[in-house]
């Protein structure tokens, strides 16, 4: 797993930013994850105490709970990482904005 991220994504269906659109899959962060993680049992009325990690290590052994909560808690991801996703679309856009001036420029050098 990489620092700070859960390895889960979710899909926005289509962004818009200076005139580009399209799907945007954003890596749910850690802290994120396991908070949905823990509303999903909430909503079951279970609840896990414990710290992020810890949490995280006893539930790694049941093989699927995390895909049931990522597919489950679709809807609760996508409203509370809308917000940090499309600021992450947003940089793409505008490093991909950058680097076709660059390409151009060296499209004319010629």
């Amino acid at each position: 797993m990489k620092k700070n991220k859960s390895g889960f994504e979710v899909l926005f269906d289509e962004f818009e930013y200076k005139g580009h659109k399209s799907h945007y899959f954003y890596e749910i962060p850690f802290e994120k994850f396991i908070e949905g993680v823990r509303v999903y049992f909430d909503n079951q009325m279970v609840t896990l105490d414990g710290t992020d990690n810890a949490v995280w290590n006893a539930l790694v052994q049941f093989p699927d709970i995390f895909d049931t909560v990522e597919y489950e808690m679709e809807d609760w991801f996508k409203e509370h990482c809308r917000e940090d996703a499309f600021e992450e679309y947003k940089e793409q856009v505008e490093e991909d904005i950058e680097l076709d001036v660059d390409d151009s420029v060296w499209d004319h050098e010629d």
